[in-house]
């Protein structure tokens, strides 16, 4: 082989080992490609990028621009707790411990609203909306929601993120930042309220009554002064009127079990066509200005002609009277709630001292009670029935022994002017010799 062949053969075979390489280095790159593109990026690197994703979303705010930007949070009003942020949207609970909605009203309502109506009002979060009958309060100043729209538009301010509050006249809109914690406090203090309400309704209704009673004795004097100064024009007073026609000289409080309702009643007695010398118990309802007559007891003075005996230890054949047996049996309650007193006893219980007049099975009857109620507070009460429907009337103790006192002497009274006014002729010329 010449020199020129040998000169070829080396590049060929140089060339040649030059492009398998080449060819080699070109495939193991190829594979190197594919492996890596089946493999999964760094975990730190996905999580980074979803992170900043998902962050990205929650700056985007749906709250609208007018919404008031002021925190929820919890304070007493009235004994109560309440959540609110004072922007128009109050959550508390009522005097049953149910947990209510109250929406201020900022712009007042057409005049054709009166107290307990009902209003349409449209509240709308971001994450719902709620069409509600609120109810018209008292004082005109709030509507209040009741019920299954309280429920619903509660989990609704503890969720949202905003409320917006439509009804006559008035149009707002409240954030709700720290909604959730704020309302979570008020149904805890509902649950207390549910557990201890006996006795937190009580003082309450006492307290009330206290400062009311006041109110109403002040308009109740003058009216009945006014009244008896026109009556006395009209008429010439009758010898009849107890207490030496002094009707109003004597008035005892009574209150409505079950209720804020207190009055104060009265005594006399009068001359009734057929059933002859009868005691009357007036009820008055001092919330009405001019006509205060609420309820009226009659119970019969007959026989008249004999004393009441007062010693409840002792029955008499002549106290028959149902005059006497109410007097009797308000000094047996008396003596009965001493009797708890010195037992301590704080639980509640009623029973039936007796019947005045009548019995269970009698269309019209009057009964004295004496009850004990779970605070230890103790009460004798009047109660009539007609036909099945009671009227109660509650007393203190107190006033009960007031009542019983009063009942005996104007008994006493009608006993002597009517034995005055029957006397006989020979009881007469016995009496002049």
């Amino acid at each position: 082989m010449g020199i020129l062949g040998r000169i070829l053969l080396v590049i060929s075979i140089a060339f040649s080992m030059s492009f398998a390489d080449f060819t080699s280095s070109i495939a193991t790159g190829l594979v190197q490609g594919i492996i890596n593109s089946n493999q999964k990026p760094p975990p730190k690197k996905r999580y980074s990028a979803s992170k900043r994703k998902r962050s990205t979303r929650k700056r985007v705010s749906s709250i609208p621009s007018s919404c008031s930007a002021e925190a929820w949070s919890t304070q007493s009003v009235n004994n109560k707790t309440i959540a609110t942020n004072f922007k128009g949207v109050i959550v508390t609970y009522d005097d049953m411990g149910e947990l209510i909605v109250k929406l201020d009203i900022k712009n007042p309502i057409p005049s054709m609203f009166r107290t307990g109506d009902k209003v349409q009002t449209k509240i709308n979060f971001n994450k719902g909306s709620r069409a509600a009958n609120a109810v018209l309060s008292e004082d005109n100043k709030f509507l209040v929601i009741y019920g299954l729209d309280a429920i619903y538009i509660l989990s609704k301010l503890k969720s949202a993120s905003y409320v917006k509050v439509d009804f006559v006249n008035n149009n707002y809109c409240s954030r709700l930042k720290g909604s959730g914690t704020s309302i979570s406090t008020v149904e805890s203090a509902a649950n207390f309220w549910k557990k201890n309400k006996p006795d937190n309704i009580n003082v309450a209704r006492k307290e009330r009554a206290h400062v009311e009673h006041k109110e109403h004795a002040k308009r109740v004097s003058s009216n009945q002064k006014e009244f008896s100064q026109k009556v006395s024009g009209i008429r010439a007073k009758s010898d009849l009127d107890a207490a030496d026609g002094n009707i109003y000289g004597t008035k005892i409080q009574y209150y409505i079990p079950g209720s804020e309702e207190i009055g104060e009643m009265w005594v006399n007695w009068f001359i009734d066509d057929d059933k002859g010398p009868m005691m009357r118990l007036h009820f008055m309802d001092p919330t009405h200005q001019y006509e205060n007559q609420a309820y009226k007891i009659d119970i019969s003075l007959e026989p008249i002609q004999f004393p009441c005996n007062t010693d409840i230890a002792k029955d008499s054949n002549k106290n028959t009277s149902p005059s006497c047996r109410i007097v009797k049996d308000l000094l047996r309650a008396d003596r009965w709630g001493k009797i708890a007193k010195e037992q301590g006893l704080k639980r509640r219980y009623r029973k039936r001292v007796s019947f005045v007049q009548g019995n269970e099975k009698s269309k019209i009857s009057t009964a004295i009670y004496f009850q004990v109620y779970e605070d230890g507070s103790m009460t004798a009460q009047v109660e009539e029935i007609k036909h099945g429907f009671p009227k109660r009337f509650n007393f203190t103790l107190n006033n009960a022994l007031e009542l019983a006192r009063y009942i005996e002497t104007t008994r006493k009274k009608a006993q002597q002017k009517w034995m005055n006014k029957t006397r006989t002729k020979e009881d007469l010329d016995a009496l002049f010799k």
